[in-house]
């Protein structure tokens, strides 16, 4: 018999959190504010430049003070870092994955409302 090497990626699990929206974890908790920015390519085009999202979000660690974070997905511009890290404990790491919708072309297709992709990973 032979065995076969291949690389199987595991699918991640994903939280969707809706804008404006809290999602309450027993290490704490994330609030997705707002969409600052949105100048992704549309899902449906292919364009030179892949564009970029910048969201707000509100972290509530237990036991420590609430504090606002942006985080970037995409395209970076000079001086800019980036970290989808949300925060992270002993045991846990909680990290942004990405944002939907995508933008379309479509003038006459209606965009739902954002969401806020969250992965949570045991160490």
């Amino acid at each position: 018999m032979f065995s076969q090497e291949s690389n199987i990626e595991v699918p991640k699990i994903v939280i969707k959190l809706p804008i404006n929206e809290t999602l309450h974890l027993n290490i704490g908790s994330i609030k997705f504010m707002e969409v600052l920015e949105d100048s992704r390519c549309p899902k449906d085009i292919t364009c030179i430049w892949d564009g970029r999202a910048k969201v707000r979000i509100a972290i509530q660690e237990n036991n420590k003070e609430s504090y606002q974070k942006k985080i970037i997905f995409g395209e970076l511009l000079e001086g800019e870092t980036t970290n989808s890290v949300l925060f992270s404990t002993k045991n846990h790491l909680i990290y942004a994955i990405d944002l939907y919708p995508l933008p379309s072309s479509k003038v006459d297709q209606e965009r739902g409302p954002f969401e806020l992709l969250v992965h949570i990973e045991k160490k």
